[in-house]
């Protein structure tokens, strides 16, 4: 991407933020169902990726309820919220970014006083957050309207995003499509339905050396 002149990368927060948040409700959530139902995991897996990109809440209000285990979310969504994403990688691809001129934004369906966003405050400036809780990742219409409002060319913005649906909507506005890769969406999974992207990744690192090939960057701990 070396001949793109990106001003702005938009970074999913369910996705590429918290992207491990995906596989801690899918083995926390497994594992308690278990104890109570045993389901294997295959067919788990399967469902719970069925019903991505379903807000975190409602994919698992649909799992309980599925193998009648709907008393068991206070407890899930204690376990989940006592683990924080690991942000260690995100606070070295911030600085690249403000050596590249480039702004970094984070789109999320949380409120903006969330305490899963903490971490998140701390590294990023209020404007860098979006909140919309009616956000979704399959609607073209709200990512127009999102395009729009950062004022800029669709050509200067890059979406970051692993949903490949979601990934193949956003392109339709104009903008530069980029997955980065997670538990339930592989890119071997995906397959041929990720030729439209400029690319794919697996990490900040990785996206570093998409957007910066010339330079030699170590994000690694």
């Amino acid at each position: 991407m070396r001949d793109m002149n990106i001003r702005l990368i938009l970074a999913d927060y369910d996705g590429v933020i918290a992207r491990s948040s995906d596989q801690i409700l899918l083995q926390i959530s497994y594992q308690e169902i278990c104890k109570h139902r045993y389901v294997p995991f295959a067919d788990y897996r399967k469902m719970y990726q069925c019903l991505q990109p379903t807000p975190p809440a409602m994919q698992l209000d649909f799992l309980l309820h599925a193998f009648g285990q709907s008393q068991l979310k206070p407890r899930i969504l204690e376990l989940v919220s006592s683990i924080s994403p690991c942000l260690s990688e995100l606070s070295r691809f911030l600085p690249l970014c403000q050596r590249h001129h480039i702004n970094f934004k984070v789109l999320t369906g949380l409120p903006a006083g969330a305490p899963e966003l903490r971490p998140l405050r701390a590294l990023l400036a209020q404007t860098q957050l979006i909140h919309d809780s009616r956000f979704s990742k399959l609607n073209l219409q709200h990512y127009r309207k999102l395009v729009a409002a950062q004022r800029l060319a669709p050509d200067r913005i890059l979406y970051v995003g692993s949903h490949p649906l979601g990934l193949l909507t956003a392109q339709q506005t104009g903008i530069h499509t980029i997955m980065m890769t997670n538990p339930l969406f592989s890119a071997a999974e995906c397959g041929g339905s990720l030729d439209h992207l400029d690319a794919v990744v697996s990490d900040f690192a990785a996206l570093a050396d998409v957007l910066w090939p010339d330079e030699e960057l170590d994000l690694a701990l």
